[in-house]
């Protein structure tokens, strides 16, 4: 692939992004799947591919980085790049194909549109996509059996809605978030992002890890698995939302616009859109006391990409589809913030497991921005990921501040609004 081996001398093929990243491969939680640790190390061909990782006390959140026993010592390797090829994995086989149940082609548009949720209006009828949030809440259900009654995680059922899609099912076409995930088509649309992970499944990765309790999360608690699943899959949402989005723009096509509306506002209950995306950006509001900052713009955002796109107004729809990224970057921004924030409270008042489990939430957030950031700046990365694989013994306020400064310092890069952008010295 001629666009991935081009990212692959900013980042995967190169000396500068392995002595960027060495100490991650030892310390980060999930940065990479088990298969491409061992990549990375053949790629390197002047590291020593033996040396053990340093583990990080067992207190913390890093202890799940530490490679498990049984790793494999080499790993087939695409010459064109440092990515592995997609063989070698040490993630059980899924039960179901994960793309078999995705129907080739988008339904055919009934002739009665979506309800307009008071903001966006269609045109179209996109009721399987508005179901893709409500299989999110599924799974987050689930996993509130460990975080409400102490259970073990239904890896069983989560990966079964995962992989096949319980909700988002219309007529025979189904919707299932594993099946986007794996889909070439994000190597294309997101090559920074495989760069940066040296991963073509960079959005499947450390979901499906989470989920089965294998490779780089083989560590984890429980309630890290929790939030490692919850906070990737709203990351794949939002790849979702923003595939469409993308194509509506470009194609001044409203019909795409409204099917990147649907995967993010989700189903309505009683007036309100409470699941996935759009549920967690009015969250993230209430959490920042920012009503009105995050959700609402976004799906105004939307309407004007769909109104643009009848219109046929290139610059139009443009300049909507950038605002759409924007506080999309937003949401995974605070998700940041709200992780180191809430990790640093739990730590102080001795709970080091929550903590650890605040550290895991944050960086699976932070990962949606993670490649941008470090391209940007790579020092402002190597600050944030320090603190989320820190000790939570050892946080404190002054190290959080510094996580944020350097976060913040990126905001241009992500495009965040002045206004989305946290001042640490305001943080509860």
């Amino acid at each position: 692939m001629a666009e991935t081996k081009q990212q692959s001398n900013t980042y995967c093929g190169c000396k500068e992004y392995i002595a960027v990243h060495r100490k991650k491969l030892a310390f980060a939680p999930v940065v990479l799947s088990l298969a491409t640790l061992t990549g990375i190390v053949a790629c390197d061909s002047g590291a020593n591919s033996s040396s053990t990782p340093t583990t990080v006390p067992a207190a913390s959140v890093a202890t799940a980085t530490t490679a498990p026993s049984g790793a494999p010592t080499s790993v087939a390797v695409n010459p064109q790049s440092c990515l592995p090829v997609p063989a070698p994995t040490a993630v059980p086989t899924p039960s179901v194909a994960p793309t078999a149940t995705v129907a080739p082609a988008n339904p055919a548009p009934t002739a009665v549109p979506t309800k307009s949720d008071g903001i966006y209006t269609p045109t179209t009828n996109r009721e399987i996509y508005i179901k893709i949030a409500s299989d999110h809440q599924e799974i987050v259900s689930l996993t509130g059996q460990v975080i409400n009654e102490g259970k073990p995680l239904p890896a069983g059922d989560i990966l079964k809605i995962y992989e096949e899609a319980k909700i988002a099912k219309v007529g025979t076409g189904t919707r299932p978030m594993r099946g986007f995930a794996l889909d070439p088509a994000r190597t294309r649309e997101l090559p920074d992002a495989v760069a940066f992970y040296c991963s073509h499944t960079f959005l499947d990765d450390p979901v499906i890890a989470a989920i089965v309790g294998t490779g780089p999360a083989a560590s984890y608690t429980p309630l890290q698995r929790v939030y490692a699943i919850q906070q990737g899959l709203l990351r794949t949402i939002s790849v979702w939302s923003r595939h469409y989005i993308e194509r509506g723009a470009k194609d001044l096509n409203p019909k795409l616009a409204d099917e990147g509306w649907a995967v993010y506002v989700g189903e309505e209950k009683d007036g309100k859109y409470p699941t996935g995306l759009a549920g967690h950006s009015v969250k993230l509001e209430q959490y920042f006391s920012r009503p009105g900052t995050l959700d609402t713009p976004i799906r105004q955002a939307m309407y004007r990409l769909h109104q643009a796109g009848a219109a046929k107004d290139q610059a139009a729809a443009d300049a909507a589809r950038d605002e759409v990224y924007a506080k999309f970057n937003s949401i995974f921004y605070l998700g940041a913030v709200r992780g180191m924030n809430e990790s640093l409270k739990s730590a102080q008042g001795g709970f080091t497991n929550p903590a650890a489990a605040y550290q895991v939430e944050g960086y699976y957030s932070y990962m949606a921005i993670q490649p941008w950031v470090a391209k940007a700046e790579a020092a402002a990365d190597r600050t944030i990921m320090a603190y989320f694989t820190a000790a939570p013994s050892t946080l404190t306020a002054q190290k959080r501040d510094e996580a944020i400064a350097a976060l913040n310092r990126t905001a241009s890069a992500l495009r965040l609004p002045a206004g989305d952008v946290v001042d640490p010295a305001t943080l509860k």
